[in-house]
């Protein structure tokens, strides 16, 4: 697919390319994103049944390759995902380069078809959900609605060909579901999230998990004000 997108490019410079980044995969977060994250390793705020798991290594810190930019690889989605979405974001840099029109931005974990095909995904997906806020695993229909006007956004208005660095195509409009935010690894909470997901009913988004507390959400009586008790937007930690 790259080889296509790269020969449709050199004949027809008039192309646009269009990605979903994924968030599981090494790319830029914000200084908001790693302060968030390491506010919530702090003791005062982990619950006591992980430290333990803290104490024998197995939640693990999240791991920055560089200032600012997130290794979001997760080991159960395998070698050729990983290289698959990697490809795509180091084209989505070529070609903007290059002068192509380029949409990439980086969407949220998903409910899928091809993702809860696989038993210990889907658990994994709603055991992090669970016990790991603000992480939210996204309705396909959901994402897709928002992922369809980001797209349509950098169609219109075509912006992004004068970052100051070439990773900020992915860091303006992205959803990362609460990723970037976690304050732990996403290979690290893998085995015990998938665990617990095999015991949970499937979760929702948004009606049910947005709204709540602990994912920086809102009740039903703080609905009219728009924002929590700590003021912050429902969905300020999902992108």
């Amino acid at each position: 697919m790259d080889y296509i997108s790269q020969k449709v490019c050199n004949r027809r410079p008039d192309t646009t390319l269009s990605y979903l980044i994924s968030p599981t995969t090494i790319h830029s977060v914000t200084d908001a994103c790693v302060s968030d994250s390491e506010n919530r390793r702090r003791d005062i705020i982990v619950p006591l049944w992980q430290q333990p798991f803290i104490w024998a290594g197995g939640l693990r810190p999240p791991v920055y390759v560089a200032k600012n930019l997130l290794d979001g690889t997760v080991n159960l989605q395998g070698p050729n995902y990983s290289l698959a979405k990697a490809l795509q974001g180091w084209r989505a840099i070529v070609a903007s380069r290059d002068g192509i029109d380029v949409s990439a931005n980086i969407a949220p974990a998903a409910r899928t078809k091809s993702v809860i095909s696989r038993a210990e995904t889907a658990a994994a997906l709603e055991g992090i959900q669970a016990l790991f806020p603000p992480f939210v695993a996204f309705d396909p229909k959901v994402a897709s609605s928002i992922m369809s006007a980001l797209l349509l956004w950098d169609l219109i208005a075509k912006k992004g060909k004068n970052h100051k660095h070439v990773m900020e195509k992915f860091v303006l409009n992205r959803v990362h579901g609460g990723i970037d935010r976690m304050p732990y690894s996403m290979d690290s909470v893998g085995f015990i999230s998938t665990l617990t997901g095999f015991f949970l009913k499937k979760g929702k988004c948004p009606e049910g998990v947005l709204f709540h507390k602990k994912y920086g959400g809102l009740t039903k009586g703080d609905q009219n004000g728009g924002k929590n008790e700590d003021g912050r937007n429902f969905l300020c930690n999902l992108v």
